[in-house]
Order: C-alpha cells, then sequence, then structure tokens
C-alpha cells in the first residue's frame, strides 16, 4: 500500500519539530517528560519553525530549499538556541527581573547552586560523617542519582571549621562520589589550611 502524499507532507511539516526536541533534551540538563508531553513540545517547537520559515516561503516561493532544507536547519538553530537559554538560566533571569516569576529554568534546587557556584572549591558532608573537598568538575541533575567528580580532592579532618586539617590524597586526580552518599554540599569561599 503506497504512502499518500499527504502522510509525506504531514511528516515533512512536523519532522523539523521533533528534531528541535530531540536537540535540546539531548543538550539539556532536563530529565525527560512523558511521551505526551515531549510530543506536545515537538508540536510547539514545530509552530516557532513554521513561524520562521514562513517569509522565506512568501520571498521563494515554489522554491525546494525553502521546503526542503531551511525547516530542518531552523530547527537545529531552535534547539540549540532554547538550550543556550535553559542551561544559563538567561529568560528566567530576565523574567526575574521583571518581576514576572521567582523561578529558574533549572529543574532542581541541587543543580541551580552547582552552576551558581561553579568557580570554588566544596566540601562534601558524607551520611558516614566524613568530609571531602576539591573542586567539582562533573556533577548530575538529580541528587539522588549519579555520581560528583571531585579534583584536587582532598580529606577534612576536624570537627569544626576553626580546628579543620586538609589531608592531600596523593597520586589521585580525582575522585568520584556517589551523590547519594552525599548529606550535605558546602560551597566554601576560601581552601582550608593544610596539614603539615
Amino acid at each position: 500500500m503506497p504512502v499518500s502524499q499527504q502522510v509525506i507532507s504531514l511528516l515533512q511539516y512536523l519532522l523539523p519539530g521533533f528534531l528541535a526536541a530531540w536537540i535540546f533534551y539531548g543538550l539539556a540538563s532536563y530529565t525527560k517528560p512523558s511521551q505526551f508531553e515531549r510530543v506536545i513540545q515537538a508540536l510547539i517547537f514545530t509552530l516557532f519553525i513554521q513561524g520562521l520559515v514562513f517569509p522565506f516561503r512568501l520571498c521563494f516561493p515554489q522554491q525546494g530549499w525553502v521546503e526542503n532544507i531551511l525547516p530542518f536547519g531552523a530547527a537545529v538553530l531552535l534547539g540549540i538556541v532554547f538550550t543556550i537559554f535553559v542551561n544559563n538560566d538567561w529568560l528566567h533571569k530576565l523574567l526575574r527581573r521583571a518581576r514576572f516569576t521567582t523561578r529558574t529554568s533549572y529543574q532542581s534546587e541541587w543543580l541551580q547552586s552547582f552552576e551558581g557556584y561553579r568557580v570554588g572549591y566544596i566540601v562534601l558532608h558524607l551520611k558516614d560523617g566524613r568530609r571531602l573537598i576539591g573542586w567539582p568538575e562533573i556533577w548530575p541533575a538529580n541528587p539522588d542519582k549519579g555520581h560528583i567528580l571531585l579534583e584536587n580532592a582532598a580529606w577534612v579532618q576536624g570537627e569544626d571549621d576553626s580546628d579543620a586539617k586538609v589531608v592531600e590524597l596523593e597520586n589521585v586526580r580525582g575522585i568520584l562520589v556517589d551523590a547519594s552518599r552525599v548529606h550535605m554540599v558546602e560551597f566554601i569561599s576560601r581552601y582550608p589550611e593544610k596539614s603539615s
């Protein structure tokens, strides 16, 4: 049974929106929503893409590249632009300044904290009472699963900050810590004194 021209045209119309959604969820640090929500978002992307392509259809009627290539280029561009805006909190930052919202584009406070304090050392307070200090290179979007990669990692010994001593891990470039074993994350302004 041959596929009708209408089905091919419909797929050609919708596919760029699905491509943009696929790029967005592949590059953004969001967990994927349900299949139904992803279809709705792909349809919304389709509307944006068709809006971008519409002026070109008016200026260049009957041009094959406008119908066959331009929507896919617009999909790639739109997917990347939306990802950049979400990953950097640009749109929500603008909306917070205008007092439209108090929310951020990050999916959790955990992720927002790591992104906001990107340039600094952290102390991981593990559930067993030990503490690790290091430079966070990689962190998960969700505190319940995934791992944190600490570079220049060292153990912090002592009960409080006034008597804390840092014991460096020799010949260790980085350490991978299970995020579910972390009780608390401390973003510090200065590195503690090293033990001699």
